[in-house]
């Protein structure tokens, strides 16, 4: 039994509601921040960021991961904006694909880039 449209929503502005009153502490690596963006990328971030945190290893990233594949594209883009905000110093990526799509090109790398608040170091 899958969820319906308005439990989809639902979901989406509850994450949202917690998101926006608490999300610069859920979704914070500061200084440890890594970003990964295409096929395989996440398995080669894991393996080699060291110390580095990805999204997913923030408590606002285990909270999303709860409800799957059910979590909504644009709350991941909410708190993928949110964890580059707060991305400090060095920033790890891990790219295997240039594409203008996806999250990293259209979210995190404009606000990291906009914020000077920290730098992107490819890998």
């Amino acid at each position: 039994m899958g969820y319906g449209n308005g439990e989809r929503g639902a979901i989406g502005l509850s994450v949202l509601a917690i998101t926006s009153a608490i999300g610069a502490n859920l979704f914070n690596a500061g200084a440890r921040t890594v970003l990964y963006s295409g096929k395989g990328a996440f398995e080669i971030a894991k393996a080699a960021k060291g110390t580095g945190l990805i999204i997913q290893e923030t408590i606002g990233g285990r909270i999303l991961q709860l409800f799957g594949p059910k979590a909504p594209l644009f709350i991941w883009k909410i708190a993928s904006a949110i964890f580059a905000a707060n991305a400090k110093g060095v920033v790890q990526v891990f790219l295997t694909e240039t594409s203008y799509s996806s999250i990293f090109a259209r979210v995190e790398a404009p606000i990291i880039e906009f914020l000077k608040n920290a730098v992107m170091i490819f890998k």
